[in-house]
């Protein structure tokens, strides 16, 4: 909680992150007197957690206001970066749960570390962007999907209905996992030798419901708006629509370039070395054992991992989802691995769970350390600049680069450029 916590307000006053921005211009604009507030949205986001932090809003900035949040924008700002931070550190707890429900405690201890000491949870902890709670959602569907494995209780499926509706009314491909509570179902109704029709008449329910509760929670959802922003998204996530800020990802190789390019940084280089084995490790012994628990960690992986490598668009924020079913892989391959050791080679089993916990800790605190702990590189730039070059010196930018803002009090010849029409 600490590593997520430490320093919310960096970037101050200026809050770089362009979709951050987005977001809390939107709350800072509702304004509840109006009925039609619910459906003010942002690109293909839903609008819970908006609204949800509007609310919020209204209440503590008083109290915000004391800590030096004056405006509406900055409180929200770290109002969002506060749920995400929550959200991240509740995720720890969940994997630990989720492997102490079905592995050992070693296992759960290791992937619940893993998942503490994650550069790429860590950064997302500190932006008021929705990928933290995405995280939360998903472990979370995992975990209600285990308990109903092992309980059959049928209202663990509804519940997994409802973390869904509740994930894809934040953000709408989440709705691609309903098929995890439509699939417990078949399984129940099976089970249970319920006839076809009342097994129809459940799986309608589970769809309606959850589809009734997405529009309800995201009305934006049914706008125009919203319709033009996710033409304009699935047309960048095609490259259909060729835009400068997408160039490096030209003549790149799918799935290699995420495991050369941003894995290594989200989760480590000696981990994206380990994972690569260990996923085919495990996948082989979830069916030799007929293990559930390997398979349905894989199938999650996979859901999140196939569309963000397909897609163009390969930003380490679209793998975010994928980070704490990586952990609780690796740490079921290493264990399960280092199992096979006969019983004299303990040390050595110890040594090699301990040096990767290690270099996690290392790789998670110097990141804390060279980021968080220090000042916005922008920032720093600019009062380098301010005593470095002229203060009538043509400056070229672009028109939505952001990273020019605090050179704005120094230099008076800055020209923006948009890089959208060349």
């Amino acid at each position: 909680a600490i590593l997520r916590f430490y320093n919310l307000n960096w970037g101050a006053p200026f809050y770089f992150h362009p979709d951050e921005r987005n977001i809390a211009d939107i709350i800072s604009s509702l304004d509840s007197s109006k009925l039609d507030f619910f459906l003010k949205g942002t690109f293909a986001y839903g609008t819970l957690v908006s609204n949800i932090v509007f609310f919020i809003n209204k209440l503590t900035a008083p109290i915000l206001s004391i800590f030096g949040f004056q405006d509406s924008f900055s409180q929200s700002v770290v109002l969002l970066r506060l749920i995400s931070s929550f959200s991240s550190s509740l995720t720890i707890v969940i994997v630990f749960l989720i492997g102490y429900q079905t592995l050992n405690r070693q296992k759960a201890l290791l992937a619940a570390f893993l998942t503490a000491s994650s550069v790429g949870l860590i950064q997302a902890a500190h932006f008021g962007v929705y990928e933290s709670i995405l995280n939360l959602s998903y472990t979370l569907l995992l975990f209600t999907t285990i308990k109903y494995i092992k309980t059959k209780k049928v209202s663990y499926i509804y519940l997994s209905s409802l973390i869904i509706s509740s994930a894809a009314a934040i953000k709408i491909n989440s709705m691609m996992f309903l098929i995890i509570p439509l699939g417990l179902l078949a399984i129940h109704i099976h089970s249970k030798k319920i006839d076809r029709v009342k097994g129809l008449v459940y799986s309608f329910y589970v769809m309606s419901s959850s589809l009734l509760i997405i529009i309800l929670v995201s009305p934006y959802y049914l706008t125009e708006k919203f319709r033009e922003m996710f033409s304009y998204e699935v047309s960048l996530l095609t490259g259909s629509l060729p835009v400068f800020y997408t160039g490096e990802f030209f003549n790149t190789a799918p799935i290699f370039y995420q495991f050369t390019h941003v894995l290594p940084f989200l989760i480590n280089p000696t981990l994206t070395i380990i994972f690569i084995p260990l996923l085919f490790y495990i996948l082989y012994r979830g069916f030799k054992k007929k293990n559930y628990f390997y398979l349905l960690t894989i199938l999650f992986f996979l859901m999140l991992f196939i569309p963000s490598v397909l897609l163009y668009a390969k930003w380490t924020r679209y793998l975010l989802p994928t980070l704490p079913f990586i952990y609780i892989i690796i740490s079921i391959g290493v264990i399960d691995f280092l199992d096979t050791f006969p019983k004299k080679f303990k040390a050595i089993k110890l040594g090699a769970i301990g040096a990767m916990a290690i270099i996690s800790a290392i790789f998670a605190f110097s990141y804390l350390l060279e980021v968080f702990t220090r000042e916005d590189t922008r920032i720093s730039a600019s009062k380098w600049a301010s005593q470095n070059i002229p203060k009538d010196t043509k400056i070229l930018s672009e028109v939505y680069d952001l990273g020019i803002t605090p050179f704005n009090p120094y230099f008076s010849n800055i020209s923006l450029f948009n890089f959208y029409e060349l």
